[in-house]
């Protein structure tokens, strides 16, 4: 919990540099909530002309430029909390250094991602599918849902300390895959809770805005145009968060900082 409330102060004690460092991210990040928006709105799967090349250039480079940003956002920020390295402008000047390794670093991380998690499924998935053909049927059921729930724990508390390794990229300490395992074993507990944290939080920060959007049609009344907004606010949130709680347990569990 206290890794959790030490990321969240951070950002709002520090939310002038919060926003300077992460305005390019929430500008892209507009941009693909409107023009998602524009482009699915009354979806309808059987209308090719939402896959047409354009939508799709459109989708993908928002995407790229979205995950470039991010890289940049997370590198400003790991630099100025862990060494109050104050970033040069609003965008990713005088860091393209980091930020090359550190997309290659989030790339890595993802395809390793990716790997863990078809070998959780396919194991989990045996071990339920043996709990319902063994046991009675509710008890297999229930003991099938327990099983998907713990393999998803220890896949997120996996990645979440696997992750460890980009701020060491930022900080010029690249950690590697097992770096970051070996620093962040002992402290599996308090990432765990933590990653409930977070999934409760991203819960949240997806349930409202969702709940405001309902019901809004056309991106030019008002009212879609506010709730874009307070969406944006809420994911530019998320991802910070994200972020920060990287920052922490990269200070605490590699510097051996106070939390």
């Amino acid at each position: 919990m206290s890794l959790f409330l030490k990321a969240i102060t951070q950002i709002f004690s520090n939310w002038k540099m919060a926003i300077r460092v992460s305005l390019p991210l929430a500008v892209v990040l507009a941009f693909i909530m409107a023009t998602g928006s524009s482009i699915f709105q009354d979806f309808d799967p059987t209308n090719l002309q939402i896959f047409s090349i354009q939508n799709t250039a459109i989708i993908l480079l928002s995407s790229v430029i979205f995950w470039v940003f991010s890289c940049s956002t997370a590198v400003a920020w790991h630099r100025y909390i862990l060494l109050g390295e104050q970033p040069h402008g609003f965008v990713i000047v005088g860091k393209r250094d980091r930020i090359l390794p550190y997309l290659i670093g989030t790339l890595i991380v993802t395809l390793f991602s990716i790997l863990v998690a078809l070998i959780l499924t396919f194991g989990f998935g045996i071990l339920g599918s043996i709990f319902v053909g063994v046991l009675p049927s509710e008890i297999g059921l229930v003991l099938s849902l327990l099983v998907s729930l713990i393999g998803g724990a220890i896949f997120y508390t996996f990645i979440l300390a696997l992750s460890v390794s980009l701020p060491g990229i930022a900080m010029d300490n690249p950690l590697g895959i097992q770096g970051a395992i070996d620093a962040t074993v002992p402290y599996y507990s308090k990432i765990f809770v933590v990653m409930l944290l977070i999934q409760a939080c991203n819960v949240v920060l997806g349930v409202i805005p969702s709940v405001l959007i309902a019901g809004q049609s056309s991106i030019t009344d008002i009212s879609f145009i506010l709730i874009t907004i307070v969406n944006v606010i809420f994911y530019w949130f998320s991802a910070m968060l994200g972020i920060g709680i990287l920052t922490v347990i990269y200070g605490f569990a590699v510097e051996g900082r106070d939390v």
